[in-house]
């Protein structure tokens, strides 16, 4: 009799243990999963980007458009690369009054 019980105490508590280690798991999933779905729903309003079209004055640079334009989140020389793939332009490249270049911006 007393090994039946000591036996159904041990089942018991191995029950309750796997039972407490799913729950555990279950919420662990649940809080990851959520703080994921904020991320990516942050990441898909930071993706809505348009475009513009600028045409260059004497004085203006990269960096001018980058101040005036990139998002204040942004780091601004992150921006001016954009700015260059964009408009495929190199490092050594200079701006020119008249040229017109294509310009993301945010909202």
């Amino acid at each position: 009799m007393n090994t039946k019980r000591s036996r159904r105490k041990t089942v018991n508590r191995k029950r309750a243990l796997i039972y407490a280690l799913i729950l555990a798991a279950g919420v662990l999933i649940i809080l990851f999963w959520g703080k994921g779905m904020a991320a990516a729903s942050a990441k898909q309003e930071e993706k809505e980007v348009y475009y513009t079209s600028v045409r260059i004055e004497a004085g203006d640079s990269l960096w001018s458009l980058a101040q005036k334009y990139a998002p204040a989140y942004s780091d601004i020389s992150d921006y001016v690369d954009t700015l260059r793939q964009i408009n495929q332009i190199c490092r050594e490249d200079r701006l020119r009054p008249g040229q017109i270049l294509i310009i993301p911006y945010y909202q």
